[in-house]
């Protein structure tokens, strides 16, 4: 809901959770949200509170924007937290209503995976920044070769040899400059989207779970090999190596995805990423509206390939 004062932060995903007495209605300042925000109702994906097996604390969960995450250790003692159940996607995650992740985009039969993972990236930042900011802007999808026409025809792009790369890990900084200083317009060329600037994070999976749960996507690469094409969504998917394990002299292309989510149950842990597939991949059937939902699928946090990168929001 929009109104005077601080805006007020509904986070829902379907289904009402039992409200806590005191919880809604505490005003917080994010870094990079130019005005307060007021927590409105909760979502049900929140995580609960666990009592320490050593001194018997109780551990209240952590707040985060989209969801709240279990204490990873105890408050009281440092001891190492027991295994509490948690799992949240931004495709089932809504800010005021509104889906941080628009359109799923499909790169065809190109290799243009970096391309679409850097524009999608680009506005989903956007979206959750816009949302944040109280405006009712709509943000269109962002067009991954606008972004590509871009480098190409900009000063970057120069020193490439007269072979210009879009996937290697220099053109990757270069564009992501290019998001920074001229970010991506819309097709009207009436206004341009930009990120407030990229930083790599720990591959600790508390710690990028942490960051998803302040709505930040995370862009990584990972080593695809037999069934990523026809994933299905129950499963959780294992790369046959990441870059400690691939054997010398191995031959494997990148791929580059986006972490929108995260999830420990019982005793696994894995993320939830966005392909550049299409909404026909990794297809899942909502339980309520039948309706079928495509180009979200889940993946083992120990395939990912070097550190995320994390898009600060554009203050």
């Amino acid at each position: 809901m929009y109104g005077r004062g601080p805006w007020k932060w509904s986070r829902t995903s379907g289904r009402k959770r039992r409200r806590v007495e005191g919880e809604e209605n505490q005003s917080v300042l994010l870094h990079d949200v130019p005005r307060r925000i007021v927590w409105g109702r909760r979502s049900h994906l929140d995580a609960t509170a666990w009592i320490c097996d050593v001194c018997q604390h109780q551990n209240e969960p952590t707040r985060h924007l989209f969801v709240d995450l279990p204490a990873f250790s105890c408050g009281n003692c440092d001891a190492k937290a027991k295994r509490v159940n948690f799992r949240f996607s931004f495709g089932n995650l809504a800010g005021n209503g509104k889906c941080p992740i628009g359109k799923i985009l499909d790169q065809g039969n190109t290799d243009d995976c970096l391309l679409f993972a850097l524009a999608k990236g680009t506005e989903i930042t956007a979206r959750i920044r816009t949302i944040l900011s109280g405006s009712k802007d709509k943000i269109p999808t962002l067009d991954p070769y606008r972004l590509k026409k871009m480098y190409k025809s900009s000063r970057l792009a120069e020193g490439t040899g007269g072979k210009i790369s879009y996937k290697d890990a220099e053109a990757m900084m270069k564009m992501i400059e290019l998001l920074e200083t001229n970010g991506i317009p819309n097709k009207a060329r009436t206004r341009t989207y930009k990120i407030g600037g990229v930083d790599e994070t720990s591959e600790q999976f508390e710690d990028i779970a942490t960051e998803l749960a302040n709505g930040y996507p995370l862009i990584v690469d990972i080593f695809p090999g037999s069934g990523f094409s026809d994933l299905s969504y129950r499963e959780v998917y294992k790369c046959p190596f990441n870059y400690k394990t691939k054997p010398a002299g191995r031959r494997a292309t990148l791929h580059t995805v986006i972490l929108v989510g995260a999830g420990r149950w019982n005793h696994g842990d894995y993320y939830y990423f966005l392909n550049s597939y299409g909404e026909h991949w990794c297809v899942r059937i909502h339980k309520k509206t039948h309706r079928q939902i495509g180009g979200i699928g889940k993946i083992c946090p120990e395939d990912i390939c070097f550190p995320p990168y994390k898009f600060f929001r554009c203050m």
